[in-house]
């Protein structure tokens, strides 16, 4: 192997780890999304009971 072959190994080996990364980043993020529109549905439904 090369060195540049190393190097592409490494570049690749790079970019999947990033690419699984950003999909739990991602996952994440949509997971503290659905909780906030949870808590804001859950305020909202309290707000609507209290003014009754």
């Amino acid at each position: 192997m090369s060195s540049y072959d190393v190097l592409n190994v490494l570049y690749t080996a790079t970019i999947k780890g990033n690419l699984a990364f950003a999909k739990i980043m991602q996952m994440s993020a949509m997971r503290i999304y659905s909780q906030i529109a949870e808590c804001s549905l859950s305020y909202a439904k309290i707000m609507l009971f209290k003014d009754k």
